[in-house]
């Protein structure tokens, strides 16, 4: 993953995906919330190469790719709590 563009006055950073098994684009954006920080993800990926392609038939990559950022999210919160 690469980081395309830091936009500071609207909290948002673009990144692209441009290795490994998913090509395409996700966005952070943080926006103001009551008591601190609300942080989303958004992504939109696609099978890149034969394995992948083959393997996303059999495979929920939606599921699998949300439940490894629902991890991330869970461990910066605990991380940024302290």
């Amino acid at each position: 993953m690469r980081i395309r563009e830091v936009d500071r006055e609207a909290l948002r950073v673009a990144t692209d995906y441009v290795e490994g098994a998913h090509r395409g684009a996700g966005v952070w954006t943080m926006e103001r919330a009551e008591g601190g920080t609300r942080l989303s993800y958004s992504v939109d990926l696609e099978p890149y190469g034969l394995l992948a392609r083959l393997l996303s038939n059999f495979l929920d990559y939606r599921r699998l790719h949300s439940a490894g950022m629902r991890e991330i999210f869970r461990n910066l919160e605990s991380y940024l709590r302290g």
